[in-house]
């Protein structure tokens, strides 16, 4: 995962391959999160990006979770990285991609 232009600090023992994300901007001249590496099988015109990234959105912070396989064998998301701060009902997978925040391909 790439994160550009903002801080990942070192996972804590309980959250141990997660990256901690303090300053991610969102908006068009905002941060990028490319996990398109970590995809298999996602074709950007015929996939849905929902079925390989989904934000479990809360009170303070947005955990990111990806299916490296999306549809495929079943549904199998893991955490990804803690967006802290990134919060509100715009934290969408399909926002984010239209923002230019998330780059899955």
């Amino acid at each position: 995962m790439l994160a550009s232009n903002c801080d990942a600090e070192s996972p804590t023992n309980s959250s141990v391959g997660v990256d901690a994300i303090t300053d991610f901007k969102t908006g068009s001249l905002g941060d990028v999160l490319d996990v398109s590496d970590l995809l298999v099988g996602f074709n950007p015109d015929t996939s849905n990006a929902s079925d390989f990234v989904r934000f479990l959105v809360g009170a303070t912070n947005t955990t990111v979770q990806v299916d490296v396989n999306g549809a495929a064998g079943g549904s199998d998301f893991v955490n990804l990285a803690t967006l802290a701060g990134v919060t509100g009902p715009a934290v969408t997978v399909d926002n984010f991609i239209a923002s230019g925040n998330l780059d899955v391909s």
